[in-house]
């Protein structure tokens, strides 16, 4: 069976409902529903047929979105724990940093850490950079195996 690399394409992950009678979901779909891209959604499938198991890579962190006091505007993400040994450690970064971008992206959101893991395999290298007193700096994080 051939599957179709269609972007618009996904892997149904949830609907929303409207309540019943009785207060919870289950009164019928509102039209709404969420679903998984075939870009992560193949990957992950491959791995689960050829090994029992799909493989997400550690970045080592923890970290929430902050912004700006005068404006409100995202300013990055605010790391707030590092695995000890973990790639994001080896890498240099720290909790504190202010992770202003990864992958050559605005860090905006802490979901793009987990597109990251769902993109990406153990090994490979994502660039991030961050702000530590004051100054900018780089780092190349090597995403570990889970």
């Amino acid at each position: 069976m051939k599957v179709s690399s269609a972007p618009w394409l996904g892997v149904n992950s949830a609907i929303s409902t409207v309540p019943n009678a009785e207060g919870t979901a289950g009164g019928g779909s509102v039209g709404l529903g969420f679903a998984i891209p075939m870009t992560i959604a193949r990957p992950i499938a491959g791995q689960l047929i050829s090994t029992g198991r799909a493989q997400h890579p550690v970045i080592g962190l923890a970290a929430h979105p902050v912004t700006t006091a005068s404006d409100g505007s995202p300013a990055g993400l605010a790391v707030t724990a590092v695995q000890p040994g973990g790639p994001a450690a080896q890498a240099g970064l720290a909790v504190g940093d202010l992770i202003v971008e990864i992958a050559g992206e605005p860090a905006l959101s802490a979901e793009q850490l987990v597109l990251v893991s769902l993109r990406h395999q153990p090994g490979d290298v994502v660039d991030f950079r961050y702000a530590r007193d004051g100054a900018e700096h780089t780092a190349e994080v090597t995403l570990g195996a889970p």
